[in-house]
């Protein structure tokens, strides 16, 4: 059984008596070098912003937590900001209404769906990700890709697997807007190294690193069955 996370691997244990014999931990692979070049193609979508530009990305319903985020942007100094969240769903109407009534609408905007994310990835200076749980969050390993640091909270899915504190980004207590904004009010003012996050995301989760992982399950798979 492949897993995807440590936190996978421990469900399976604890909630399906699995053997631990049985099961492997493989990361999702990200194409480093085609969301270089899809970063690259087309202008900085924030030109006209001259304050600290955070990104959020997904799908608009509960489990994403953009409550939670427009809850812990609220918390954040004013006019210090600007959130960006890209995605479409069914609480759109929820999180407008929201925004307005923490007053901070003016300071959010709301860009539906995007053919190219990488390029506002690319350009951000912090990505954010609020959900209450993931399965494995391949749109942190995408923004990694970019060269973006992500202050995410510490939720169930893999996410204290991929973020390194100082290196790519850093976590904030689950589901606490306090401790979030205060994470992305600290690690704003720090001079995170793109060059090296894109190294880090290409050495644990490029292509053909993870090809490389599988390759080696099947053949002991082969092996076996052939002794």
């Amino acid at each position: 059984i492949i897993c995807q996370s440590k936190d996978m691997k421990n469900d399976l244990i604890s909630n399906y008596n699995i053997s631990e014999e049985k099961i492997e931990i493989i990361y999702n692979p990200v194409d480093i070098e085609r969301i270089n070049t899809l970063s690259i193609a087309g202008s900085d979508p924030f030109l006209k912003q001259d304050r600290i530009i955070l990104l959020a990305a997904g799908r608009l319903e509960y489990q994403k937590g953009f409550d939670l985020l427009i809850e812990t942007f609220s918390k954040l100094e004013t006019g210090k900001f600007y959130l960006v969240i890209i995605g479409e769903g069914s609480e759109k109407e929820k999180l407008l209404k929201l925004a307005e009534a923490y007053n901070i609408e003016k300071d959010i905007f709301f860009a539906g769906f995007q053919k190219n994310p990488y390029l506002w990835m690319k350009n951000a200076d912090l990505f954010i990700l609020s959900s209450r749980y993931e399965g494995f969050p391949n749109v942190v390993l995408e923004t990694m890709a970019c060269g973006t640091p992500v202050i995410s909270f510490e939720c169930p899915g893999g996410l204290n697997e991929i973020i390194v504190k100082g290196v790519n980004g850093a976590l904030a207590k689950n589901g606490e807007p306090n401790s979030l904004a205060a994470k992305i009010d600290a690690y704003s003012q720090i001079p995170f190294d793109s060059k090296e996050i894109i190294e880090y995301t290409a050495e644990h989760y490029a292509i053909e690193k993870i090809i490389s992982k599988y390759d080696k399950i099947f053949r002991r798979i082969l092996n076996r069955n052939d002794q």
